[in-house]
C-alpha cells in the first residue's frame, strides 16, 4: 500500500513532471552567468550540438527514425515501427533488457493534459 490515495497519484505526477523539467532558480542564475562570460556559453553549446548530433546519428544508424531538436536537450525519436503498444512499454523494454535509460515522450505532454 502506498502513501497516497491511488486516486490522487495521477495528479501528483503530473505535477511532478512539471517541476522536473522547469528551470531551478541555479539555472536562471547560470544563464545569467553565460551572459558575462560569452565565450564559455558558446564553446558549451558547440560541445551540446556536437553530443547531440552524434545521439542523433547513432539512433537512425540503429534503426530510429530520429527528430534534430533546434534548442532542446532531448530527442524525439518515432518507435512506431518497434512494435510496442505505447512509449512507456518501449521505454520499459530498454531499461529492463538492454541497460539503455531514456523517458518515454509521452511523459513531457502529460504536464498539458491536467
Amino acid at each position: 500500500m502506498g502513501a497516497c490515495p491511488p486516486d490522487l497519484t495521477g495528479s501528483i505526477r503530473k505535477v511532478y513532471d512539471f517541476l522536473r523539467w522547469a528551470p531551478p532558480l541555479r539555472c536562471s542564475r547560470l544563464v545569467c552567468t553565460l551572459y558575462y562570460c560569452p565565450k564559455h556559453y558558446i564553446q558549451l553549446s558547440q560541445e551540446y550540438a556536437a553530443r547531440r548530433d552524434h545521439l542523433v546519428t547513432s539512433l537512425q544508424d540503429a534503426g530510429f527514425k530520429s527528430f534534430m531538436p533546434d534548442e532542446a536537450y532531448y530527442v524525439m525519436t518515432d518507435i512506431s515501427s518497434f512494435g510496442f503498444a505505447d512509449d512507456a512499454s518501449f521505454v520499459h523494454h530498454l531499461i529492463t533488457h538492454l541497460g539503455v535509460a531514456a523517458v518515454p515522450g509521452s511523459s513531457f505532454f502529460q504536464i498539458f493534459q491536467m
